[in-house]
């Protein structure tokens, strides 16, 4: 490989470890998977300790698994045999 190759890939490395903060990281990922297990927003809000509602809805994220539950269970509301 060409010595610039290494040179450009090292920089955008160390480009993206900068920005990398995990414990930031880490706070969103957990809130999405609480969600993704059932556990309320409200509870979740009060596990990452945010005061606002709206703090936690920016830290979570919807996941093709939450889309799929929710279309699941209103399509199971819907239409269930009685």
């Amino acid at each position: 490989m060409p010595q610039t190759f290494d040179v450009e890939f090292d920089t955008c490395r160390c480009r993206q470890l900068t920005c990398f903060e995990p414990g930031h990281d880490t706070r969103h990922t957990a809130a999405t998977l609480l969600l993704e297990h059932g556990v309320d927003i409200r509870v979740v809000q009060q596990i990452l300790r945010h005061s606002q509602l709206s703090t936690t809805k920016r830290y979570t994220h919807v996941t093709d698994k939450l889309a799929h539950d929710a279309a699941k269970r209103i399509g199971n509301a819907l239409w269930a045999e009685a």
